[in-house]
C-alpha cells in the first residue's frame, strides 16, 4: 500500500506523534502537557478518517485504529454530555464546535448516537437560520446519515447561491477567519457535491475556482490548504491512474505516491510555504 520508504516513515512519524498527543479519555492535545481540545480532536478524526476513506492509509493498522475508535468515543461522550445538559427546546447542535465535532466524526461512520443523529435532524426543521458553512456541514451529516431527501434539498438551496462564470463556480463569502473563509467553506462544499451530487457540472466547477484562486494567490493557511488538497483528490479520485499532484515543488502519481500526502495533512504549515496542485494527464 505504501509504496514509498520516505512516505511510510513520514507517515509512521506523524501517528506516533498524534497517538502520543493522545489522553486516556480519548481526546487529543494540541501539544504535550496541554488539555485535550475538542477541536484537535475533532481535526485528527476527520483527517484520519478522510485517509482511510480514500485508501492513503491502512485503516487496519493497530495504531490509526485505536487512535481513530478512542478520538471518536470522546467524540460521542462529549456530543451526548452536552446535550444532556442543555435546556429544553435549546439545539446546542447549532453551535460551531458541537455540529464540526459530528461532521469531523462523519467522516469515520455514520454510528454516532441516537441522540446526537435526532438533534441533528431537528436542526434541519430551521437550517436556513445558519450560516453557509454550517448548512454545508449539516447536510453533508444528513447525507451520509442516509437523509438524502434533506440533504439534496439543502444543497440545491446552497448551490443557488454559486456565482457561475464560464468554467468556475463559487460562493460570494465575506468570512475573514480561517474557518470561514472562501477556500475553507468552497472545498467542503466541493466534496460535498463530489458524494451527493457528482454529475453536477458545478462540482467541477468550484474545483476549477479552487485550482485558480492556487495559481493567483496562496490558500491561506494551513487548514484551508489541507481542506482545498483533500478536496483536489477527492475530485481526482475516479481517475487517480492519470493524475499529478506537486507537493513543495516534487511532482508524484496519485496512484503511487498518495501516502506522501499525510506529511502535508498532518504537519505541515502556512510558514513552510508548501503548495500543492493537481495535473491532469
Amino acid at each position: 500500500m505504501l509504496s514509498n520508504d520516505n512516505a511510510t516513515r513520514e507517515c509512521n512519524k506523524a501517528l506516533r506523534k498524534l497517538s502520543s498527543l493522545q489522553k486516556n479519555n480519548g481526546g487529543i492535545a494540541w501539544c504535550k502537557g496541554m488539555e485535550e481540545s475538542e477541536f484537535m480532536t475533532a481535526s485528527v478524526v476527520e483527517m484520519l478518517g478522510w485517509l482511510v476513506r480514500y485508501g492513503m492509509i491502512d485503516g487496519g493498522d493497530i495504531t490509526v485504529s485505536k487512535t481513530c475508535h478512542n478520538a471518536t468515543r470522546y467524540i460521542d461522550n462529549r456530543l451526548t454530555e452536552e446535550l444532556n445538559k442543555a435546556k429544553e427546546g435549546n439545539n446546542i447542535m447549532s453551535n460551531y464546535s458541537m455540529l464540526y465535532m459530528a461532521y469531523a466524526r462523519s467522516y469515520v461512520d455514520n454510528k454516532m448516537p441516537q441522540t446526537v443523529k435526532d438533534s441533528l435532524l431537528s436542526l434541519t426543521k430551521d437550517w436556513r437560520k445558519l450560516d453557509i458553512q454550517k448548512r454545508v456541514m449539516l447536510a453533508t451529516l444528513m447525507w451520509r446519515n442516509n437523509k438524502q431527501d434533506i440533504a439534496r434539498t439543502m444543497l440545491r438551496s446552497i448551490s443557488q447561491n454559486l456565482v457561475v462564470k464560464d468554467e468556475v463556480a463559487y460562493l460570494s463569502l465575506q468570512g475573514v477567519s480561517w474557518w470561514d473563509n472562501d477556500i475553507y467553506i468552497q472545498s467542503m462544499l466541493a466534496q460535498l457535491m463530489k458524494e451527493a451530487t457528482p454529475d453536477d457540472d458545478n462540482s467541477r466547477r468550484l474545483i476549477n475556482w479552487l485550482m485558480m484562486q492556487k495559481r493567483t494567490e496562496h490558500w491561506g493557511n494551513t487548514q484551508s490548504t489541507s481542506r482545498a488538497v483533500m478536496s483536489l483528490i477527492t475530485a481526482s479520485s475516479d481517475n487517480s491512474s492519470t493524475d499529478n499532484i506537486s507537493v513543495g515543488g516534487k511532482e508524484y502519481s496519485l496512484s503511487v505516491e498518495v501516502p506522501s500526502m499525510t506529511t502535508l495533512l498532518t504537519s505541515s504549515s502556512a510558514e513552510n510555504n508548501i503548495t500543492a496542485t493537481i495535473n491532469k494527464g
